[in-house]
């Protein structure tokens, strides 16, 4: 499917993720829906900012690191933004969002906030929520579930940048587990389309295409 939109939730130990405390035990998963809608103008925008984390609206089309000479990115967005308070321009990049996908994304405003953000990913005590839309019918044969499970074996080559699905016999592959929920399913012409509020549970190479 086509990835919409992205949002990754942290739980740090010394208060909860704003978006717990926001939306609510459960409703967290629909935050990303919920701010790209407000923040859907083609420009980052800063949501929250303490003195650890800056949160900030990445819009479809803005790379988040790049090696581009004159391209704008998330990385010089953030720190340009420091620049101009004059702050010490430090941007820890813990986690992504592919270049047409827009979505919530956070940075560490020093090292200790970058390593232990880098620490709460490792340990999958973070949530990742995804929007992803799909030609087809996305309910697959068992109707009844609201939230379904999918697991697959991925094997990631690098020489072309690309992954393909193969089987856990492949000593080289690793598992990609991800949970979705169908959001809605509507007719364009002839052909059926499904959007689905996606969560990651493992972090592969374009485990959600």
């Amino acid at each position: 499917p086509d990835v919409l939109s992205g949002l990754c939730i942290f739980k740090a130990n010394r208060r909860r993720s704003i978006y717990d405390s926001h939306q609510g035990a459960g409703k967290s998963a629909y935050a990303t829906k919920i701010i790209c809608r407000s923040y859907n103008m083609g420009k980052p925008n800063i949501i929250y900012e303490d003195n650890d984390i800056i949160v900030c609206y990445k819009p479809a089309g803005m790379a988040t690191q790049t090696r581009r000479i004159g391209q704008q990115d998330m990385e010089s967005f953030i720190r340009n933004y420091r620049a101009a308070k004059n702050e010490p321009p430090y941007v820890g990049i813990v986690h992504r969002l592919d270049q047409p996908v827009e979505g919530v994304m956070v940075f560490a405003k020093n090292q200790n906030a970058a390593a232990s953000l880098s620490r709460q990913i490792k340990e999958h005590t973070t949530e990742k929520y995804y929007y992803a839309a799909s030609y087809g019918n996305g309910s697959g044969s068992n109707t009844s579930l609201k939230v379904h499970t999918l697991t697959d074996y991925i094997l990631f080559d690098k020489r072309t940048n690309t992954s393909k699905i193969t089987t856990a016999k492949d000593p080289q592959a690793k598992k990609a587990v991800l949970e979705y929920e169908i959001v809605k399913a509507k007719h364009n012409g002839n052909k059926e389309i499904t959007v689905f509020n996606i969560k990651l549970l493992t972090g592969r190479h374009h485990q959600i295409r």
